[in-house]
């Protein structure tokens, strides 16, 4: 996937939920797009961290709902991958 494919998918489903104040989870004060972007820049070598960093935005947007992660097993599995990548 190219990397403004990879934006344009993210930022379609963020768009797509909103928090239950009506506030849109990008274009706001939580907007994530520059989380996107950035991920885009990696590149290929790190797909799968892209991909983990992917659902987890997905899955804030979930909680900001007031909903659950879709898996919370996967999501928390997906939580301490990204936070141990970020640790060193």
């Amino acid at each position: 996937m190219t990397d403004a494919a990879f934006v344009s998918t993210v930022l379609g489903r963020l768009r797509g939920r909103l928090i239950v104040s009506c506030q849109p989870v990008v274009g706001g004060p939580l907007d994530r797009t520059e989380l996107v972007v950035a991920l885009a820049r990696l590149g290929d070598s790190d797909q799968s961290f892209k991909e983990d960093a992917a659902h987890l935005l997905l899955d804030e947007a979930r909680v900001l709902e007031g909903e659950r992660p879709t898996d919370p097993r996967t999501f928390s599995t997906r939580l301490a991958r990204v936070l141990k990548r970020g640790l060193g």
